[in-house]
């Protein structure tokens, strides 16, 4: 593309030395047309990393295989990742469809397949994870040292009477009390984090002021000062939203919801410069038979320096999706969630089964609001060109958006690739601090 663009650039160059020739009369110069530059050609490709969970992250998992499929789930191509797991290509005629199938395992497992539908335009769709490979080197698994920390608030009991000393873990003392517990409040630490956090709310819990402790070592005793309490909390406004189950106020010191510093405090504090998110959430259950169907629609909200939550309201609670879930009988399907919140950008369909050669998958399908899964074929890659079910154990449907991404679905699996690390998504970035999700899932009480 870099040519092309040089070589439109030397046409334009060469047609305005030609304008400012010497001898050139204005009669010539009248009767030269510049035509207009073709518009560059659309980018068609897809790009994607095959990895799987290794000792330290994600592994590189090389040599799986890639298949384009057609609109009605023909083979179009089929491909293979690199030795660095990385595939990258052009987007072949006629495919509509991408399927990222796991190689053969020695034990009999369910294997995973995932399948991209609507493929289109430059889209990256990340890194696409795998369970741990059967001949993948072992792992010699280092847990952190963890213990107790006491801290000691006797220093703080007259200055502070009647104020609630909690932890980031939640744990609480209420300060001055002659019937306060004999016990020291506790703190776990572990040789892996640094930092840890107190706080002391007020007694009418209008103000806060928080506490960093660090180099802590588990098994001492820490005698708290009031010095130590040079944060000052801001109070978080109450949006007001009614029929929750679950509401709380997080903070993290790392944007991977790494080491936490509060839940469940209406308070935040800014100069710690943490990651601060409401999150809230519906909740329904429904069973017939022996079948258990269960719905949660959550969503988490940024926090700004004022204490003010910019909300994105859980989706309400709409049980029409479980009619199709309730009478799945076939791989090939077609669905419809357009009316439920223009804030999704992507369904994704998880369905556990077994086939009629039966063997058992995993199948992972994502898509729009609205699509029609065709009868995929995989050539020889599988026991069986096609899938036929025979019996499934576990189908879930999960609608997530994030609501300051375009609602073009290959522009938002683009973006969230662009924002994962380690199958993580990093809340450095201002549009993945508010997201919205709605889970729908059925088990079997005879599984």
């Amino acid at each position: 593309m870099i040519n092309i663009n040089n070589k439109y650039a030397l046409v334009s160059a060469t047609v305005l030395l030609a304008l400012s020739g010497c001898g050139s009369s204005d009669k010539d110069n009248q009767d030269i047309v510049i035509p207009p530059a073709p518009p560059l050609p659309e980018v068609n490709q897809v790009a994607l990393k095959t990895v799987y969970d290794g000792c330290n992250g994600d592994e590189r998992f090389p040599n799986v295989d890639i298949v384009f499929h057609d609109a009605s789930g023909g083979v179009v191509s089929t491909h293979t990742s690199d030795a660095n797991g990385e595939f990258k290509s052009a987007i072949p005629d006629q495919a509509v469809h991408l399927s990222v199938v796991e190689p053969r395992g020695e034990q009999p497992q369910s294997r995973v397949i995932r399948t991209f539908m609507d493929i289109d335009g430059d889209v990256n769709l990340g890194s696409i994870l795998f369970i741990r490979p059967e001949n993948a080197p072992s792992c010699s698994l280092v847990r952190p040292k963890c213990g107790s920390v006491s801290l000691d608030s006797s220093k703080l009991d007259v200055a502070y009477e009647g104020y609630t000393l909690i932890t980031g873990e939640g744990n609480t003392r209420i300060l001055g009390q002659a019937d306060s517990s004999p016990y020291p409040i506790t703190l776990n630490v572990c040789d892996d984090q640094d930092n840890y956090h107190v706080a002391l709310i007020s007694p009418d819990s209008t103000s806060a002021q928080a506490a960093q402790l660090s180099n802590l070592a588990y098994g001492e005793q820490v005698y708290l000062q009031a010095d130590d309490f040079v944060y000052s909390g801001v109070a978080v406004s109450d949006p007001g939203l009614e029929n929750l189950h679950d509401s709380d106020i997080s903070t993290f010191a790392a944007p991977g919801f790494e080491q936490p510093v509060f839940s469940e405090i209406s308070f935040i504090f800014p100069e710690l410069e943490a990651f601060r998110f409401y999150n809230a959430g519906r909740r329904s259950n429904v069973t017939v038979n022996n079948d258990r169907y269960f719905i949660y629609s959550g969503s988490v909200s940024r926090i700004d320096e004022t204490g003010q939550i910019q909300l994105e309201a859980p989706i309400e609670i709409d049980s029409t999706p479980l009619d199709m879930l309730m009478s799945f009988n076939s791989l090939q399907y077609s669905y419809d969630f357009t009316h439920m919140d223009d804030r999704i950008n992507e369904v994704i369909w998880t369905i556990k089964f077994t086939d009629v050669a039966s063997d058992l998958y995993n199948w992972r399908i994502s898509g729009g609001l609205a699509g029609s899964v065709p009868s995929f074929e995989f050539g020889q890659l599988l026991n069986q060109n096609s899938l036929e079910l025979s019996k499934f154990s576990h189908i879930s449907l999960v609608l997530s958006g994030l609501p300051d991404i375009s609602t073009d679905l290959n522009t938002y699996r683009t973006r969230v690739a662009d924002m994962t690390k380690e199958g993580y998504m990093d809340h450095t970035h201002l549009e993945a601090q508010s997201y919205i999700y709605k889970h729908y899932s059925h088990s079997n009480r005879a599984d």
